[in-house]
């Protein structure tokens, strides 16, 4: 999975109360996030403008979320020491591109499983591993004053597991812990209909369609997006339409070529309201 590192400041909700994470102030925010997604703007651009809210419930000075794509798995960083990371990064020659936590978690990935899905740790060693030396791991430890990180996982509508989020405490940042779980809530629920499971594909933007480019699709296109946009599996359309499940795997990929779009939820989206 490509990543596209997601680097952001706080605004002025750094300085204000703690944010009110009542359930209904949560689905107010996933609310407003999700029609702001509707409208066009990208996952980057609303995370950047979330980033002090995030800072404020949780106290991490860094946070990096990590969504599979395509069987890999890497960082997006979020927050105010950002600049220290990629400071620290261009010193010790990492590539933030190629930072992955693939092989830390292959050490860990029980862990998150078996101690209520969520792991805290207090060095970096293995999640530079193969990258630094221990001594080169410790100092840039001690550089970015790094203290501990907790990993929480994410997981699609279907329970699988589809990346992580890990909150990292420096210097004298006091992690609260009581927050992570309502705060990995809202961001796995934003995600997961950005995710399309069977392709491991994270999308960032939701795209809306015109009557007019419908009449590019013929009538059997047509009959597939109707029950594409019903949420029906390529195998419950095969059976329906007594064809196999490859050709309806290649209708489909027709209609994306045609319509320009990329998922299921990017068809639905520029779809949901028109009369097909």
């Amino acid at each position: 999975m490509d990543k596209e590192f997601m680097l952001s400041t706080p605004h002025k909700l750094l300085n204000a109360s703690t944010p009110n994470l009542s359930e209904e102030a949560m689905n107010k925010r996933i609310i407003l996030i999700q029609s702001c997604l509707i409208s066009g703007h990208s996952f980057q651009a609303i995370m950047h403008h979330q980033a002090g809210f995030i800072q404020q419930a949780t106290g991490a000075g860094l946070m990096a979320m990590c969504i599979e794509r395509k069987q890999q798995l890497g960082m997006e960083f979020l927050g105010p020491s950002k600049r220290a990371v990629l400071t620290l990064f261009k010193k010790y020659k990492i590539r933030a591109q190629s930072l992955t936590l693939e092989k830390f978690l292959h050490h860990y990935h029980s862990d998150l499983l078996t101690h209520g899905h969520v792991l805290e740790i207090h060095n970096l060693e293995k999640v530079f591993e193969g990258m630094l030396s221990k001594d080169q791991c410790e100092q840039f430890s001690k550089e970015l004053g790094f203290k501990s990180a907790f990993i929480h996982p994410l997981f699609s509508f279907e329970e699988v597991h589809i990346g992580y989020v890990v909150y990292f405490y420096l210097h004298d940042h006091i992690p609260n812990t009581s927050s992570l779980g309502t705060i990995t809530g809202l961001l796995q629920t934003i995600i997961r209909p950005l995710y399309e499971p069977e392709t491991e594909t994270f999308y960032s933007k939701c795209i809306r369609l015109s009557n007019q480019e419908l009449e590019m699709l013929t009538p059997t296109e047509k009959r597939i997006v109707r029950q594409l946009i019903k949420a029906k599996t390529n195998a419950d359309i095969a059976e329906q339409m007594h064809v196999s499940i490859n050709t309806i795997k290649t209708h489909t990929k027709h209609i994306f070529s045609k319509l320009n779009v990329n998922s299921k939820l990017e068809l639905f989206n520029k779809l949901k309201n028109l009369n097909i």
